[in-house]
């Protein structure tokens, strides 16, 4: 039972979890640690402007007065208090998000892979002439300039878009939407099929030279 209870559990999202946890729990000890500081500093001060009430109630002690507080220490320790909370908190956030950039960045190369192979499928299934072959090889050219306009943005989270969208919209600005929507079905999510070896730009001269041969 166990065994099922580990397999099912999402290590990422667990460890982002509880790191967002830190992060809260951290922010309320800074926070009560804060509220400390300003109601102890401002004792240390009332007892620096003071002295000699001080002085007086330690030349005369009595049996059950409680022991004189140094406001200005307690001040101080509950200002270290805050800093290690922040520093902590800091650090934390730090890695949360350096996890969270790593991520993002696998998830848009992945995504981009996809969509790359997809589409040049798209644009080199449709090409059966030469002059096919020249428009599909503009075409290829065009794919790769939209590619790194759109994947050049970091502003623009296009790795949370549907994989289908994002070909979808490409596949319109390369003209190839009517192959698209023939193959969106397949080529929507991973996995989907490789293109046919007979749609490759290699097997389609070998095609044509094979016609003028015979």
């Amino acid at each position: 039972m166990k065994r099922d209870t580990d397999s099912d559990l999402d290590v990422q999202a667990h460890c982002r979890s509880l790191a967002l946890q830190q992060i809260e729990m951290l922010t309320r000890i800074a926070e009560i640690g804060m509220r400390l500081v300003e109601a102890e500093g401002a004792k240390a001060i009332a007892q620096a402007e003071r002295p000699e009430a001080g002085q007086a109630e330690a030349a005369a002690p009595r049996a059950d007065a409680p022991a004189a507080v140094d406001h200005g220490l307690a001040f101080a320790r509950h200002a270290q208090t805050v800093q290690r909370a922040l520093a902590l908190r800091s650090r934390t956030a730090d890695r949360l998000c350096a996890r969270d950039k790593a991520d993002r960045k696998a998830r848009r190369g992945r995504q981009r892979n996809h969509v790359t192979e997809a589409l040049f499928a798209l644009i080199w299934g449709a090409a059966e002439s030469t002059r096919d072959i020249e428009e599909a090889e503009y075409r290829i050219t065009e794919m790769r300039d939209q590619l790194d306009e759109l994947y050049g943005d970091e502003e623009d989270r296009v790795e949370d878009r549907p994989v289908g969208s994002v070909i979808a919209g490409l596949a319109c600005g390369l003209g190839v939407s009517e192959q698209w929507h023939r193959r969106a079905s397949d080529w929507s999510d991973q996995p989907y099929p490789p293109p046919p070896t007979a749609s490759t730009p290699a097997a389609i001269r070998k095609r044509r030279r094979a016609g003028c041969m015979s």
